[in-house]
């Protein structure tokens, strides 16, 4: 095993096909369901945009991309809200289905 060390506030997109711990040389295989580790902070916020393309065109030099936006709000009485907005699937027809993980 080997340790992991993540600031605070950190927002880490992760593949959740596959099993857990089975991920070596999988970088660069295609996902289905896109999820995020969060770990608030005690800042009131944090935010990460994730770039995905189809993986396999040339169209990302044709702005052929979707951002996916990641917000963190830690209310004064401590609640977690997170918003998650993606892009229009209609324009990107290959963008995976979202899946959300909080831990």
């Amino acid at each position: 095993e080997v340790p992991t060390y993540v600031k605070a506030g950190a927002i880490i997109p992760i593949s959740l096909d596959g099993e857990a711990g089975k991920t070596i040389g999988q970088a660069g295989n295609p996902y289905l369901t896109l999820g995020f580790e969060i770990y608030p902070a005690a800042t009131p916020s944090s935010q990460v945009f994730v770039y995905e393309d189809d993986g396999k065109s040339l169209g990302y030099l044709k702005n052929e991309y979707a951002l996916t936006e990641v917000n963190v709000q830690r209310g004064a009485n401590g609640a977690t809200t997170i918003q998650l907005k993606g892009p229009d699937v209609d324009k990107f027809p290959w963008w995976p289905v979202l899946a959300r993980s909080l831990r």
